[in-house]
């Protein structure tokens, strides 16, 4: 029996060091994304030394309705929403923990709906003294950062935009000849559904769905409008000199939209034709967890391609959390 013991005890120590990065630079993290629509985390090996995105190991995430609870209460969330996020952190960090994940290697970053909620502070530094993760709420342009870096770990490239839709927010960024171009505006998900469901459909709070043909349209010449009178002319004008292709990050690009098209790839016309698709059906029709969301996401962003003349979104399976993983910044100050 001692002989079987030892065998099992040198079995599972062979996992772990097969698991174990061996290279001195390279340095397991487990990256949380806490946005207003729920929590993320990544883990992966993470080259310390150039700053890259070695392999991810695993991709996780919860839905949480942050923003929608955020708004009901008053700017504040509920502690029964704040006790669901914090079991969410525990059993995340434990799988991340059963991963490999050492201690001083939890860290992430919380958006939008955050930087408003009088209770973050708080319930953020109860995160990082119990469970040792650190988060931080950071500003919309540190958002946009990210999602570059983002974005730059799928295509290394020095000239490219990224298009970023979240749950609160959208930001598109360029980056061309080391010189980054920043635009931030309010309408995401969440909140392009509720100004769908005030403005056209005169409600306070469900789902706009069934969305009629007509109130598609409608939606969609919102969004354009949004589009035309919010972005910088400069951003404007880089999407123009890229030829109106962007990279699209982020829940909207990367699920909702990629998920009713079917590609990884989009135009205008693309996003229309599922857009005639999806008029009349409700929630249940449409399916999913998301689907309160997912037509009115596809009139967002056809109204924002039709105002800034892209005419291809390349989608990247990449969202804050690539970003996070290889920020100097936010590990050197956990």
């Amino acid at each position: 029996m001692k002989k079987i013991g030892l065998i099992i005890a040198l079995l599972l120590a062979g996992v772990w060091l097969y698991q174990a990065p061996k290279d001195s630079c390279i340095v397991r993290r487990a990256a949380f994304d806490v946005g207003s629509a729920g929590i993320r985390m990544k883990v992966a090996d993470i080259n310390v030394c150039t700053d890259s995105l070695k392999r991810i190991l695993s991709e996780d995430q919860a839905k949480i309705d942050f923003k929608e609870l955020f708004e009901k209460s008053k700017g504040i969330f509920p502690q029964s929403t704040l006790d669901q996020a914090k079991k969410t952190f525990w059993d995340f960090k434990a799988k991340a923990k059963g991963l490999g994940v050492e201690e001083g290697n939890y860290a992430g970053v919380a958006t939008s709906v955050f930087r408003d909620a009088k209770n973050a502070s708080q319930f953020f530094q109860s995160i990082y003294s119990d469970l040792g993760i650190k988060i931080q709420v950071i500003a919309q342009k540190d958002e946009a950062i990210l999602g570059l870096y983002s974005a730059m770990t799928k295509v290394p490239n020095k000239q490219l935009i990224v298009w970023d839709i979240g749950g609160g927010s959208m930001q598109i960024t360029s980056l061309r000849d080391g010189k980054i171009l920043f635009f931030g505006g309010k309408l995401a998900a969440i909140s392009f559904r509720d100004r769908v469901l005030k403005e056209i459909k005169k409600a306070k709070s469900g789902s706009p769905n069934p969305l009629s043909a007509v109130e598609i349209e409608v939606a969609v010449r919102i969004a354009e409008k949004d589009g035309l009178m919010s972005v910088p002319a400069e951003v404007k004008e880089e999407i123009k000199i890229a030829n109106g292709v962007v990279y699209g990050v982020g829940s909207v690009h990367g699920f909702s939209i990629k998920d009713q098209i079917h590609k990884t790839e989009y135009g205008p016309e693309d996003v229309l034709s599922v857009l005639e698709q999806q008029a009349d059906k409700t929630d249940e029709q449409i399916g999913g967890k998301y689907a309160s969301t997912d037509v009115s996401n596809l009139a967002l962003v056809l109204g924002y391609m039709r105002a800034l003349n892209i005419k291809k979104v390349r989608v990247l399976d990449a969202n804050n959390a690539e970003g996070i993983l290889i920020s100097r910044t936010l590990w050197a100050t956990r």
